[in-house]
């Protein structure tokens, strides 16, 4: 996962900047942006897998009956 980066050695940072730095925000919203891609990214393969095993699970009943 990405980090944000911005702080560091920023001569600005103070108690309290993130409310306020435009960088931190756009890159924090960036971030977000990300991290949401990849959860839905997962989600849909757990999805794709689940289904295969269901499939496999009900193709294996109808061998044995």
């Amino acid at each position: 996962m990405s980090q944000i980066y911005v702080c560091k050695d920023c001569p600005d940072r103070q108690i309290g900047c993130h409310a306020t730095c435009q960088k931190y925000i756009e890159q924090s919203r960036q971030r977000q942006e990300r991290k949401e891609a990849i959860r839905k990214q997962k989600d849909l393969d757990a999805a794709q897998k689940d289904r295969a095993i269901e499939g496999a699970v009900r193709m294996k009943k109808r061998r044995h009956h």
